[in-house]
């Protein structure tokens, strides 16, 4: 019998798997690259001075520089502490339904995030689970983004809405 317990507790030992490692800042960049825009959440704020702009100059002369984006933020832990996140969204899907979207090319994004200095943790939504990095990685992400064909141009002001639940 004892034989036979050590046996089961040697083979649960075995079948224990190390925890996953997190992505290296490498695979983050081309993970991302791999997406032909981003899309991020508008704040109240901001939705209200594009409004107030297409009143007084009409919705042909707004640009992205007649008001000022501001990104909303979500909340999240690191370890046991809870931080703001900069969030971005790889399709209309995965942001919840009615919020205003601002499409980024992936560097515009990443620029974003790197000017917001409220953050210091940004989280992507994608079908296949949800992207983490930290302001300390966005250099070497940025760069490997690059290598694997993010363009750095930035996209056109637009405003899209969310179609998620």
């Amino acid at each position: 019998m004892k034989l036979t317990a050590l046996v089961l507790l040697a083979a649960l030992c075995a079948c224990r798997k190390a925890p996953p490692q997190a992505p290296t800042a490498e695979a983050l960049g081309a993970e991302l690259a791999s997406f032909p825009q981003l899309l991020a959440p508008l704040t109240q704020a901001s939705l209200a001075d594009y409004n107030d702009a297409v009143q007084r100059k009409g919705a042909e002369n707004v640009m992205m520089t007649s008001f000022r984006q501001s990104y909303e933020h979500v909340k999240g832990k690191a370890g046991n502490k809870e931080v703001l996140l900069f969030i971005g969204f790889s399709g209309t899907f995965q942001a919840p339904q009615g919020v205003g979207l601002q499409p980024m090319s992936i560097q515009q994004f990443l620029r974003a995030f790197a000017a917001d200095a409220q953050v210091d943790f940004a989280t992507v939504r994608t079908p296949k689970g949800n992207l983490f990095f930290t302001r300390a990685q966005l250099p070497e992400i940025i760069g490997a983004a690059r290598r694997a064909g993010a363009k750095d141009d930035d996209l056109p002001f637009a405003i899209v809405n969310g179609s998620g639940r």
